[in-house]
Parts: C-alpha cells; structure tokens; sequence
C-alpha cells in the first residue's frame, strides 16, 4: 500500500499527517499480554503504557513487514511471519498539546500467536522504560495500571482481539 510521499515522523506530527503504524500484541507463557512503558521522552503518551510492540511503518515497507522489524527492534524477539495474524485496521486521532504533536495515524494491529518466555525479551532502551504483562481484561478497560495510564484505544478494537483470541483459543 503507497500513503504517498515519504516524510519524516516529526513533520508528519507536527502537521497532522495520515501515517500508517503497526501494533503487535505478544503474549507470555501465563497468557498475560506483555505491554510496554513508553519513555517519558516519547512525542505521543509518554509514560503511558502501551501493546508489546508498536511503530511506524517506513515508505515502501508492508505493515506485516513493519511489524516484524517493530517487535524485533522494540522487544528483541524474531518473529515469524506465519506466527503472526491480522486483527484489522483502527484511524486514531490526538493531540498533545506539551508538543504540538497532532498524531493522525492508521494502526494495523497483529496479534502473536506463539507464547513467549517475557524473561527471553530485551527492550529496547532508547523507547521503552520497561515491560510488564497484565491480564487483557485489565489493560482493556482501565485508564491507569501500576502508576501510569494505559493508552486507550476504542473498544471495537480491543473486542477484535478478544474475538481472535477466542478462536485461537489462546
């Protein structure tokens, strides 16, 4: 799918510019959905806490390929692309004033159907404070989880993944 142009992250924040992202949900051992604190160095939710993966597609890249790099890149864990399956496509639109961030993005979200020892996993410092798991019930309808709010994101979406999760019986 071509969005365009290539433009960089900042100038499409700072205008407001349509951009694809990917999220990836991997789960642990304990069916726990492993989730990570944003740095509070973060343009968008900073210090807020997050799915186990996310990021921006690059131009010319597929989201399912951005969403391999992502978890590999974010959470230190190769993935496999027969491993991994689409839940579907959410718009979200925010402000951050703090910044004058205007965040318009596309999130193509995925779901990792392998569980994974969280102890195998290295974060990525430079984005990620630290990672934790929580029960999806928890994380999908709370505002706030150990001190920090949980990014929010619409129910339909969070009702895809518990649909998908069903049927993989995970």
């Amino acid at each position: 799918m071509e969005w365009g142009r290539p433009i960089p992250k900042d100038w499409a924040h700072k205008r407001g510019v349509v951009h694809p992202t990917v999220h990836v949900m991997v789960f642990n051992l304990e069916k726990e959905l492993i989730v990570q604190l944003r740095k509070k160095t973060k343009q968008t939710n900073p210090l807020h806490w997050d799915v186990s993966a996310t990021g921006h597609v690059d131009w010319g890249e597929s989201p399912l390929d951005a969403a391999i790099r992502e978890t590999r890149e974010e959470l230190g864990l190769q993935i496999s692309q027969e491993l991994l399956i689409p839940i579907g496509g959410w718009y979200s639109a925010e402000y951050f004033p703090k910044n004058r961030c205007i965040d318009r993005e596309f999130n193509w979200v995925y779901l990792y159907t392998q569980l994974i020892d969280q102890k195998s996993l290295m974060h990525q410092t430079e984005e990620i404070d630290r990672l934790s798991a929580g029960r999806l019930d928890l994380l999908s309808t709370q505002k706030v989880w150990h001190h920090y709010p949980i990014v929010q994101h619409p129910n339909a979406y969070w009702n895809a993944v518990r649909q998908k999760l069903s049927l993989l019986h995970l």
